[in-house]
Formats: structure tokens, sequence, C-alpha cells
């Protein structure tokens, strides 16, 4: 990064063109069909949002849109999880305005891992800090109201329920 950006920032004008350079980043990512090069692009994000910092959140609403589209392949969906973890992380205070839209990933995440059988240690990690970052117990009630649901498979209904479990054993 330091090739085409100076190592320290010495003013505005110069987070705006790193700004413009996430925004191409996204752009690209969300039509790139190699999963390396979207993988590389993932991890590079994750290091353009510590040297961002704060500055980063304008970009928030398009990174979750990028990682609503990368947990469909389950080879980009750990580096999605990963940047997301790091995401919420950077802004814990600020993403309760974006609390359904994480919450929309992470159940459509739920489906995915449910219908392809594989591990869901992260998803699990994901619940616990999206239910630590919001308030009023968003995710309990988000998930008991999908458990209600009478159109959901009892497949679903039953992982759900295991996630709501650990939500209360971990309080």
């Amino acid at each position: 990064m330091n090739l085409i950006e100076d190592p320290l920032y010495s003013g505005k004008h110069l987070f705006i063109r790193t700004s413009q350079y996430v925004e191409r980043f996204i752009r690209d990512c969300l039509f790139e069909t190699n999963l390396d090069y979207r993988c590389l692009i993932l991890k590079c994000f994750r290091i353009y949002l510590e040297r961002l910092d704060l500055f980063a959140i304008r970009h928030f609403q398009h990174w979750l849109e990028l990682i609503d589209d990368s947990i469909d392949n389950a080879r980009l969906r750990f580096h999605a999880f990963e940047f997301l973890v790091q995401l919420i992380d950077k802004f814990q205070p600020r993403i309760h305005q974006h609390r359904y839209e994480i919450m929309k990933i992470l159940i459509r995440c739920t489906m995915k891992i449910v219908h392809d059988q594989t591990d869901d240690k992260q998803l699990t990690n994901l619940f616990q800090i999206l239910h630590q970052s919001t308030t009023d117990n968003f995710v309990k009630d988000s998930l008991q109201s999908l458990i209600n649901t009478t159109e959901l498979d009892f497949i679903y209904r039953d992982y759900l329920q295991k996630r709501l479990d650990s939500l209360n054993i971990n309080q």
C-alpha cells in the first residue's frame, strides 16, 4: 500500500483518495469471478479497515453488501466471517443502526451452513458478538421470532434454537 499511498495521512484529501480506492475495490470485488482473487481482496479490505480507522465507517454498508454476496460460496465464507468480525469489533458502538443487515447475513449464512452441513464455530461466535454489540436483546428476539415462524423447516428451527440456547448459556 505504501507504493500507491503515503505511509502517514497528512490531510483530509489523502483519506478521500484512500476512500476512492476502497470504493473501486468494492466494485471490483463484487464483479470478480476468480475466488482466489476475491479472497485476496477481502484480506486487503482488512488492511484498509485498519488504515482508515473510523473514517472507514462511510463504507460500512457497501462492505456488508460484499460480505452478504461472499457468504454464498463456502470458500469465501471464512474470509467474509473474519472481515465481519473485524468490522463489528472496529465499529462496535456504531453498528446498532446496521443490526438488521448483519442479522440477515447471519440468518442467510445459517441456512447455507445447515444446507451444506459445514462447521459453524465462527457463526456461533458471530451471533455472540452481535448480541453483545446490540441492545434490547435484538439477536435473541430475532431468533425467537424466526423459530416461531410456521413456514420454517424443522431442521432450520432446531439449528436456530441451538443458537438461541448458546446465547442464553453464554450470558
